[in-house]
This record gives C-alpha cells, structure tokens and sequence, in this order.
C-alpha cells in the first residue's frame, strides 16, 4: 500500500469518525428530550389570571402553552370584563395544550329589554335567564289600548337596569283597553214657575190649603189681633197670577 492510500484510508476513517460522533450526539439530545418531555417537559402551570382583564389574561393563559376559552357571567362583586373565576384552578399543574376556562364578569345583572306585547311565560323566562327573579302582581297592571289584555306592557325597573343578583322585578301586564265612561247623570230640571192662584174673599184655611196644596209656604197675617180663625182673606202678596217658585211664601191679610 503506497502512502497515498494509507494517508486517504485514514481521512476516511476520520470522517466515518465524526459522523458517529455526530450521530451519538443526535441520539443522545433526543433522547434527553424525550426525557425532559415525558418527565416535566409537557406540563405547565395555570397561570393566576383571576382579577386581571379578559386580554391580558387570555394572553397569560396562551404564554403557559394553555388554551383559553371565555365564557361570560354576571357577578355583583367582580367589575365587567374582569376574570371572576378559572378552571382549573391557578397554580394546577397541567399538560400543555389543555384548554382552560376563563370566566369573565359582565357586572351586575341588568334587565332585560322584554318587547310590548310578550306573553307573561316569555317575559319570565328572559328575565330569570339574565339572574334575576320575575314577579307578577294584580296590582301591577294597567290599561292600554295598543297590548292585549294579560300581556307584558313593560318591566318595573325598565330594561338595562343593573341589579343585585336575584333581585325582583315586576311585570306590568295589560288590562285592555279602558272602558269607556258612563254617562253623565242627568241632571234635574229646575221647577217651572207656578202661577199664584187667586185666594182673595176665600175663608183663610180654605186659601192655606189651596196654596200648600201648589207647594207655596203660608203667612197669615190678621188686620185685627183677635181676628177670627174663619176670617176671609181679602189681601195675597204676591198677588194672584204672578210667578212664583215652590216653597215661595205668600202672604194672606184675613179680615
């Protein structure tokens, strides 16, 4: 073997060398990969989020290797768009990848816009899915020509309104349309005027009683002090055929 071809044996022998040390390399970083993976590699933290705003928790729970969900839930103690709650809980060692629940506050629980005209089952429906409680009450009702009686004309508070969770409220329901008013009573008419009939040279209680009897009120007056009890009526005030109303009183001077 000439010394060219020891010398190009040994380059080879060489680089055969380097490529098996390159290759135990390989085999050995996956193989401490694989370790560290099926060791503590592939889980992580729950980072604890709860408090912060839905962006940057969203952004921690993403920087954990996690997957955030958001769902949304009215709180009376949590601002809105703050995390009120997480699963699972922070701290919690978990795989990579999992997905994770994010529970954001909206607030306090507000009315519902419940339309004119929506049936009572409808309305409380809608208001007990918004965490509050539906009320009726027979004193809560009114008429309306525009919604059908039994109906919901509108919510007590109004729609929008933020409440404590739970909280009352009422629907005011339609009677119908409002009756129409009764007619006016009628009203009396005043008496007509009665005309004085003419008593002169009648005897005094024949007069009396012709005038009572017409609806007049009688005043006697006697020309002498001990005149006579059948005295004859020889004066009338008002006189004869005037007009006078009933309960009027006339005046007789007896002789």
């Amino acid at each position: 073997m000439t010394r060219e071809e020891l010398a190009g044996r040994r380059r080879r022998g060489r680089r055969v060398f380097a490529l098996w040390m390159v290759l135990l390399l390989l085999l050995a970083a996956l193989a401490g990969t694989g370790a560290w993976w099926l060791g503590s590699g592939r889980w992580t933290t729950m980072p604890a989020v709860t408090g912060l705003d839905r962006e940057r928790a969203t952004a921690l729970v993403a920087e954990s290797d996690l997957t955030p969900t958001v769902t949304e839930r009215a709180d009376d103690d949590v601002a809105p768009d703050l995390v009120a709650q997480v699963d699972p809980a922070p701290e919690t060692r978990v795989l990579r990848g999992t997905t994770v629940t994010l529970v954001v506050s909206t607030g306090r629980p507000a009315v519902p816009d419940v339309p004119a005209g929506s049936a009572v089952d409808t309305a409380e429906d809608a208001v007990r899915r918004a965490g509050l409680t539906p009320v009726r009450s027979t004193s809560a009702e009114e008429f309306s020509s525009e919604v059908p009686a039994g109906a919901v004309i509108r919510t007590d508070p109004p729609a929008g309104t933020r409440l404590a969770g739970g909280a009352a409220v009422t629907l005011v329901t339609s009677r119908g349309a409002e009756p129409a008013p009764p007619p006016p009573a009628p009203t009396a008419e005043p008496a007509a005027p009665t005309s004085v009939p003419f008593v002169i040279g009648m005897r005094a209680d024949e007069a009396e009683a012709l005038l009572r009897q017409d609806g007049f009120e009688v005043d006697i007056e006697r020309s002498f002090p001990f005149g006579r009890r059948d005295g004859r009526v020889v004066g009338q005030d008002p006189g004869a055929g005037g007009d006078a109303e009933p309960g009027d009183t006339i005046t007789l001077t007896v002789l």
